[in-house]
């Protein structure tokens, strides 16, 4: 519900990085996951979203996983990851050519 803050990556490594993200939750709020390490390889643990919109910001070069299945209720989820009731989650690539 507005509480804690944004999931911020932005350091660039020279090899590539696996990073672990934990579950992420939101509860009537906008979450913003930014990942732009061009050698970042992300894996959402899990992620839930209640009339909420979680909106990650990935760069171009970056890989994203996910550990578990989707579902949307009522709902949009492009990916089909974690799972959205009443919300909306976005992935942006940024930094493309």
């Amino acid at each position: 519900m507005g509480i804690g803050g944004d999931i911020n990556d932005s350091v660039a490594t020279s090899a590539p990085d696996l990073v672990l993200i934990k579950p992420n939750v939101s509860v009537m709020t906008k979450a913003r996951l930014s990942l732009m390490n061009p050698n970042g390889w992300y894996c959402l643990q899990s992620k839930v979203s209640v009339m909420s919109k979680t909106i990650i910001d990935l760069h171009c070069n970056a890989q994203l996983a996910s550990t578990a299945d989707g579902a949307t209720v009522l709902g949009a989820n492009e990916n089909d990851d974690g799972v959205t009731v009443m919300g909306k989650a976005v992935i942006n690539r940024l930094g493309c050519p």
